[in-house]
């Protein structure tokens, strides 16, 4: 497995995961094949792949996730707002 191929398969599980993934996790994802600091090495990778975009991957306390870039912020609270009967979920304002 090439490292483009890893970043696709991490990219894939901070979109679709709830919660920040630890590199914990993710090390065991991949069946211990990486280090910790190859995982790292990865992850400012991608971290800078996205630093322009309109998604961000950032590094919090419990792990990394996927999240919207903050210059947006306003733009999302409207379209909830808009929204009768749908709140922002919990997760969904932290990553604002």
């Amino acid at each position: 497995m090439d490292r483009n191929e890893i970043k696709a398969i991490i990219e894939n599980i901070l979109f679709v995961s709830d919660a920040p993934v630890t590199v914990k996790k993710l090390v065991a994802l991949f069946e211990e094949k990486l280090t910790d600091d190859e995982l790292k090495r990865i992850m400012a990778d991608l971290e800078g792949d996205y630093a322009s975009g309109a998604l961000r991957i950032a590094e919090v306390a419990e792990g990394w996730r996927m999240t919207t870039n903050q210059e947006y912020a306003q733009w999302i609270t409207n379209f909830f707002k808009m929204e009768k009967g749908h709140k922002l979920t919990r997760a969904s304002l932290e990553t604002l």
